[in-house]
């Protein structure tokens, strides 16, 4: 006899096949088979037909009350909207369309019963990051609240944390911002004066994603301790992940790297454990486990976690979703760092100008989501033009990329945040490539002073900033006591963080080398040959044993894991 599974098989093939006579059927089934036939008909190339089922809105309502089986659906509809099929304004402009009507006919229960519908659109909108129609949907939604009586006040409360959600991810800070405040307002309100029991957490964890997102890394950090000592076993697995995720990121940003470590790997393995290991949460918590990896100097290991990323993601979107998009640009970055000494810049070259077109495609011209890729595409222009003698084109455009990505950021930011601090670094060293010194020097000068400043004189960021002048004055200015003094730091730096083996050391060897050899100081420059020959063994032993990418923690429950988060005392900064 055949098994279930094999009967099911065959029914929705047989379904597929003849789709044109049984759609109008399919409608009848239950949501999740539904999801089942859509897939295979996308898969089986019968895409017409999915353009009618996939934008119709009673249809489509029903789908999203598949729980995951709606996950199906993200490659059939981002490739109606790859195709001109606007799925998210079609289905946005039908609910907003019922919601008028039934508010102007007072029917005050149909208008309840929107509130649901509308917010699993929006959840869905975000989920393909649809951000402007999920901003939207959210937006109708509390509209439509407001007008009820009585006022469903967590409802309310439920829009201005999604908006402060949302809003982050598309880079609107100031409107994040207004979210946020009159989350915080509400909520503040509903616990004084009545008896509705408010959480902070959704609000709290907004806020903490804002703070992230515009590089207020020591208030994120301080606001992330605050929310895991609320961590309990009542949150749903979701917002626990969610809460892990962006504490380690604060973590690895304050360089606390032991702590950022115990987080994230329980964070992918709840994600695993719970979803499964092709779904978007844990696709999600891969994405920090990398942005660790890369930050404690994890190269290969970083490459190979974003890798399996993009294989998850474009596994459920397809090619050109924007979460995609972004994907490709912390594969780009990565991959320029590990190809960064072989000088073979293909690869970070392919997965940043994907990124840049993916995101045009998608978003506005100015939108900051484009100043990152962008930057890591200069980036790559230019070490591939300095290993073709100085290819003037490549350099123009890595400076009109460079500096378009400033201008972006200086909107979002303003002059006094890491981001630009960042990019003056980056044009400190193009300007030193196009042989501009004195623009060079300015740059690398200002880079330094911005970093010292917001994350402290031993900083990672400062110590990269400070090896990048030393270079200049080594090699193109002649200024060799003011190089030693930076380079001494730098190295200082570096090793503190990462241990003797870190990745970075060997451009600042190499540049004391050189600048003994400049001065006369041969036993200088021997001596340094020498610790640069032990930091060669110490990376080949590493190499050797970095991809091993075990998680530690996955059997202690959550709440033993911030219980030990707090009590670790000493940070092992490196490896």
């Amino acid at each position: 006899m055949a098994s279930p599974c094999s009967l099911l098989n065959i029914s929705l093939n047989s379904i597929v096949h003849n789709h044109v006579q049984l759609l109008s059927d399919v409608r009848l089934l239950p949501g999740n088979l539904q999801c089942d036939i859509y897939r295979q008909m996308y898969d089986c190339g019968h895409l017409k037909p999915l353009e009618t089922e996939l934008t119709c809105f009673e249809n489509v309502t029903k789908l999203l009350r598949a729980n995951e089986k709606r996950l199906l659906l993200y490659k059939p509809l981002q490739y109606l909207h790859d195709n001109g099929i606007n799925v998210a304004v079609t289905l946005y402009e039908e609910y907003s369309c019922q919601v008028r009507q039934f508010m102007k006919m007072e029917d005050w229960d149909v208008c309840k019963k929107m509130i649901p519908m509308g917010i699993s659109l929006g959840n869905l909108f975000l989920e393909m990051g649809w951000f402007y129609k999920a901003d939207n949907m959210f937006y109708c939604i509390l509209q439509l609240c407001k007008a009820l009586t009585p006022t469903p006040y967590k409802m309310i409360l439920l829009c201005h944390t999604r908006l402060l959600h949302i809003r982050t991810g598309n880079c609107q800070f100031s409107a994040a911002k207004d979210s946020y405040e009159q989350a915080v307002e509400l909520a503040s309100q509903l616990e004084s004066s009545s008896c509705i029991p408010v959480s902070w957490i959704p609000i709290s964890l907004g806020k903490c994603q804002l703070l992230f997102a515009m590089n207020h890394y020591r208030e994120a950090y301080q606001d992330c301790l605050k929310l895991l000592t609320n961590v309990n076993s009542q949150l749903s697995v979701k917002v626990i992940i969610d809460i892990l995720r962006i504490s380690s990121k604060a973590c690895v940003v304050k360089r606390k790297y032991r702590k950022a470590e115990y987080l994230i790997t329980h964070a992918v393995e709840l994600a695993k454990q719970h979803f499964g290991d092709q779904h978007r949460t844990y696709a999600d918590s891969l994405v920090d486990y990398g942005f660790y990896l890369l930050n404690v100097d994890s190269v290969d290991s970083a490459v190979k976690i974003y890798q399996n990323v993009l294989d998850i993601l474009q596994n459920l979107f397809g090619e050109n979703n924007l979460c995609v998009a972004m994907v490709h640009e912390d594969l780009g970055y990565a991959s320029y760092v590990q190809e960064y000494s072989s000088g073979e810049f293909e690869n970070a070259r392919h997965h940043a100008q994907m990124a840049i077109d993916i995101i045009s495609r998608h978003l506005p011209e100015d939108h900051l989501l484009l100043a990152s890729s962008k930057r890591v595409k200069a980036l790559v222009l230019e070490e591939i033009a300095i290993d073709r003698d100085l290819e003037e084109e490549k350099l123009d455009e890595a400076q009109n990329l460079h500096l378009a990505s400033l201008l972006l950021a200086r909107q979002a930011f303003g002059e006094d945040n890491v981001q630009i601090a960042k990019h003056f670094g980056n044009l400190g060293r193009l300007y030193q490539s196009m042989k501009r010194y004195g623009e060079a020097e300015k740059m690398h000068q200002r880079a330094i002073e911005i970093k010292e400043r917001l994350l402290g004189i031993e900083d990672y960021e400062v110590a990269l900033s400070l090896g990048h002048l030393a270079s200049l004055y080594t090699y193109d200015m002649n200024m060799f006591d003011k190089a030693e003094e930076l380079y001494i730091r730098s190295i200082a730096i570096g090793r503190k963080l990462f241990g003797d083996g870190y990745s970075g050391l060997e451009y600042d060897y190499r540049g004391l080398i050189h600048l003994y050899k400049s001065t006369g100081n041969y036993e200088a420059m021997l001596n340094y040959s020498h610790i640069l020959e032990r930091w060669h063994d110490l990376r080949e032993n590493r190499a050797a044993s970095e991809l091993n990418l075990t998680v530690k923690n996955h059997q202690k429950p959550t709440e033993k894991i911030i219980q030990e988060f707090f009590t670790l005392e000493v940070e092992l900064n490196g490896l």
